[in-house]
């Protein structure tokens, strides 16, 4: 009676391939490699000191995530507070959405809604409070800012409305792409404020407001 063995289970070459890719190739969404190429060829044509978008959207100085649900909100802490860094500050922003996350390189995807120039905290405070503020769907509002002088700002913002498409941006916007971030975990979790919020919220006297500490002296 010949004996019987079970043989290995027959995987095809495309079941391998499939369990070797990536998160971020399985289910085509930007990565590491986003490309910016129209963009960073513009402005190598146009500026004498060129500006990576890259630059602007995935390192620029300032980015945080702000709780468009009150709930989720970190203390007392209002819209205000988490743009306490733009205080009279000119130049551009992004405001994001969440679009993906890839756990094989430990990035998140952002995907950007509106691009804007200016005097920054203002009129990032009232586009969210406009736009975003009745949205049960949205938690969280991601924003970046690149510091520049208006006269720049604006070319870029231009730029940005000429390439790439904005769902909240109504004027001027003949760009037909998205445009994608695409940041770390530390920066996307905690932004570049964590310490300022951090200090802001230990001197909230649970009524959302900041109580300056006083020191009394015995004499």
């Amino acid at each position: 009676m010949a004996s019987f063995s079970p043989q290995p289970q027959d995987i095809s070459s495309i079941e391998v391939s499939e369990r070797m890719m990536k998160k971020c190739e399985q289910q085509d969404f930007p990565c590491i490699n986003v490309s910016y190429e129209d963009f960073d060829r513009i402005c190598a044509q146009e500026l004498c000191a060129p500006i990576r978008a890259s630059q602007i959207v995935n390192e620029c100085s300032f980015c945080v995530n702000i709780p468009v649900n009150e709930g989720l909100s970190f203390g007392d802490l209002k819209t205000s507070d988490y743009l306490k860094g733009l205080n009279k500050k000119i130049g551009l922003y992004h405001l994001w959405i969440d679009y993906d996350e890839c756990e094989d390189h430990d990035t998140n995807t952002l995907l950007c809604v509106y691009v804007g120039k200016g005097f920054a905290k203002g009129r990032i405070m009232d586009h969210i409070n406009k736009k975003y503020s009745n949205l049960t769907k949205l938690d969280t509002l991601f924003c970046s800012f690149y510091e520049c002088s208006n006269r720049i700002a604006k070319y870029l913002e231009q730029l940005f409305l000429d390439l790439y498409k904005f769902e909240s941006n109504e004027n001027e916007n003949r760009g037909a792409s998205h445009l994608f971030a695409v940041w770390n975990k530390q920066r996307y979790l905690h932004g570049t404020e964590i310490q300022l919020l951090a200090d802001i919220a230990s001197r909230k006297d649970g009524f959302g407001r900041i109580v300056e500490s006083c020191i009394i002296s015995d004499g």
